[in-house]
């Protein structure tokens, strides 16, 4: 960690890559000065992969399959700005977006999850990548998949949302 990480110093989030309707792509969270040379080359990258890139709202909408190839690809910018090991991912799956009601389960790319193997997916992400929050990862009425997801996290993983915090009164 750099010395402000040490001091506590506040981070700055951004999403850098949108999918679906919702980022379901990561957000990045660095510091302001490592936000733009970051940007940047991610941009590089994605059009030397991708041709023509849209940008959404200010977010990145390349292609891509998976969380998986979006993190390699922010993680391969960030190293490439020399920042490696120094910064961290999340998610919003924006999941309520995702849940097929008629049998209970959600939708991600051709698949159909339910929710235990939606939390094994979320669970080998935060296992493999620096990642500190999920943001939304199953429908806003499933409080116990929320609850399971949320015990069984590593340490410093967060469950966020304002699908399930903020729409409940």
């Amino acid at each position: 960690p750099d010395q402000r990480e040490a001091r506590g110093d506040p981070a700055i989030l951004f999403q850098l890559l949108e999918g679906a309707r919702q980022a379901v792509g990561p957000v990045l969270l660095a510091d302001g000065a490592r936000r733009v040379d970051t940007v940047l080359l991610a941009e590089e990258l994605l059009r030397a992969r991708f041709g023509a890139v849209p940008d959404v709202g200010g977010a990145l909408a390349p292609p891509i399959r998976d969380s998986t190839e979006a993190f390699d690809l922010m993680l391969q910018a960030a190293d490439g700005c020399g920042y490696a090991g120094r910064v961290r991912l999340g998610i919003d799956v924006a999941a309520s977006e995702l849940f097929v009601e008629a049998n209970g389960t959600y939708r991600i790319g051709g698949e159909q999850l339910v929710p235990e193997a939606l939390a094994q997916r979320y669970m080998a992400l935060a296992d493999a990548y620096p990642l500190v929050f999920i943001e939304d990862p199953f429908h806003e009425d499933d409080f116990a998949s929320h609850a399971a997801l949320t015990a069984a996290l590593p340490s410093g993983v967060l469950v966020v949302g304002d699908d399930l915090f903020v729409s409940h009164p």
